[in-house]
């Protein structure tokens, strides 16, 4: 399946029949930009527009603004995935934008030790909900938790659960049946939230 991105003026939006929904999350002008006076160029139509400069419209399964909260993007766009990963499913989250776009803030791959509920990420809440799921229904079924931790960088894939891996040595492969996995990536089994 090829996914390509909306373009100006088209209904971007995923529709029923595929399994790749995008969500943009605009993130609000920084302390220095707001100094130096900059203006916000991307306006948040509703929740599945954007309009870039004056006429440039975007449509996407879901679109945040910079006022939007952490818990709503999770709300939106990744717990319906954990809820597909307890059934069986894959499921991946793809922070993607240049340097300095948020997408550390987002994911939540930063020190979470002196946030305020509110500013949790998604992968720390990934791992909540995902403990406490398998927690309540531990005798409806059997769960292993493996996990490996990615960076994508450059072209350059990179372990970062084992940073001295050669990134040389890593590829991202497609099985004969479809199946898609990273060779030379560690995995970790995890068996409580606090490991992970």
């Amino acid at each position: 399946m090829q996914a390509a991105g909306p373009r100006p003026g088209t209904a971007g939006a995923a529709s029923e029949s595929t399994n790749v929904r995008v969500a943009v999350r605009v993130r609000p002008l920084v302390a220095k930009e707001r100094m130096e006076r900059a203006r916000e160029c991307i306006r948040v139509e509703n929740p599945n527009s954007l309009v870039i400069g004056k006429d440039r419209r975007f449509t996407f399964d879901f679109v945040h603004g910079p006022d939007s909260k952490q818990e709503s993007l999770y709300t939106d766009a990744v717990v319906p995935l954990v809820e597909g990963c307890l059934k069986g499913y894959n499921a991946t989250v793809l922070a993607y934008g240049q340097t300095g776009s948020g997408k550390t803030y987002t994911m939540g791959s930063g020190s979470t030790t002196s946030l305020l509920e509110e500013q949790v990420g998604i992968i720390p809440r990934v791992i909540q909900d995902l403990f406490y799921h398998m927690h309540e229904n531990k005798h409806e079924a059997e769960f292993l938790v493996r996990c490996s931790f990615l960076e994508i960088y450059n072209e350059e894939v990179r372990d970062l659960l084992h940073p001295d891996t050669d990134p040389k040595g890593i590829h991202i492969r497609e099985r004969e049946n479809g199946e898609i996995f990273v060779a030379g990536v560690r995995e970790e089994v995890a068996t409580s939230e606090e490991e992970l």
